[in-house]
């Protein structure tokens, strides 16, 4: 009987700790803490490895979780799970190199840690070290056992590394590879396929898999997503979907989208001006403007152009039919004066 009491009451008190942690009652937290410190409990360990898990899955107050971590490790210096946590906080905290170092002890304390060697992957990729964080990766997946879902993040992530390593074709087949688990994870990939396949100028798969996002319940409002397609509709010759996308764009996201395109634009290099990465947004709104008045002519839309302008469409909703007083307007363009 005394036993069923101490498993109980070992039961709630961890329980009560994530809650706690949940409710932002750190307070509380660490006031149960210490009174398990006091009382010497048998199960003092392994409060302490729960409530930091649990702070740190929330990815919230960083320093007080790593305040807590520390001072856990004075108390239990050779638990495994509160080294691999303080990783785990300094990945979160940007503080790639003091992360690098404790990841490297942690593989030396265990060298097939499938979980230890993702995590130093992910910290690779942070400092932007796209080949090591491969080579991470690949060894982590060779150390997993039985662990569909830490299989699934870690070719997620590998596959993530090889598009910002421009190395698209071996990302696309990581992707569709993924695609193929079910849907949920199909729209989680496909906007980063779609980018794979507009890097190797395959316009028409992107233009597939892009219109296939933006009629997904959920993912209807991704501004990138309407961006690739008008840009896709535009390189496979079909302007006046790219026209009809953008209106839609205009309703849903007026100054955003504007935004996007200027910046695909000048990261695909289409226009021969300066960018110094400090322009305002309508100054953004400007070099998008100037790209569709190159790109978006001869449409059968000139009436429209015409008759309201983008700037002033985004300014008192697309539904208007001509421009402010204060817009010149130039024909055939969709451009405006009154930036």
């Amino acid at each position: 009987m005394e036993n069923k009491e101490v498993n109980r009451n070992t039961f709630l008190d961890l329980m009560r700790l994530e809650c706690y942690c949940e409710f932002n009652r750190y307070d509380e937290a660490l006031s149960l803490i210490s009174e398990l410190t006091t009382e010497n409990s048998a199960y003092l360990e392994d409060a302490i490895v729960q409530t930091a898990c649990v702070m740190n899955d929330m990815e919230k107050y960083h320093q007080d979780t790593y305040k807590f971590i520390t001072h856990a490790l004075t108390m239990f210096p050779d638990n495994m799970t509160l080294k691999s946590e303080l990783c785990f906080n300094l990945e979160l905290q940007g503080k790639t190199k003091e992360a690098l170092t404790l990841c490297r002890e942690l593989i030396n304390e265990d060298p097939y840690a499938a979980e230890t060697w993702y995590m130093q992957g992910r910290i690779y990729s942070l400092c932007a070290d796209f080949e090591k964080a491969i080579d991470s990766l690949d060894f982590a997946l060779t150390c997993i056992h039985k662990n569909e879902e830490l299989e699934y993040e870690i070719k997620l992530m590998k596959a993530y590394c090889l598009y910002k390593n421009e190395s698209y074709l071996k990302a696309i087949s990581i992707y569709e590879e993924l695609t193929s688990y079910d849907e949920f994870i199909s729209s989680e990939v496909d906007p980063f396929l779609a980018e794979c396949y507009m890097n190797l100028g395959e316009y028409e798969k992107a233009y597939d898999i892009l219109k296939r996002i933006i009629n997904h319940k959920g993912l209807e409002d991704e501004v990138s997503a309407f961006g690739n397609l008008i840009y896709c509709c535009i390189e496979i010759e079909r302007r006046k979907e790219a026209i009809d996308i953008l209106s839609e764009a205009l309703k849903r996201f007026p100054t955003s989208i504007l935004e996007y395109l200027s910046t695909l634009n000048m990261m695909r290099e289409q226009l021969s001006l300066p960018h110094t990465g400090k322009e305002n947004i309508l100054r953004k709104g400007a070099l998008a403007r100037n790209y569709l008045e190159k790109n978006l002519h001869n449409t059968g839309y000139e009436q429209n152009a015409q008759r309201v302008c983008i700037n002033c469409a985004e300014r008192n909703g697309y539904g208007s039919r001509r421009c402010s007083t204060r817009c010149i307007r130039w024909h055939n363009r969709f451009y405006c004066r009154n930036l």
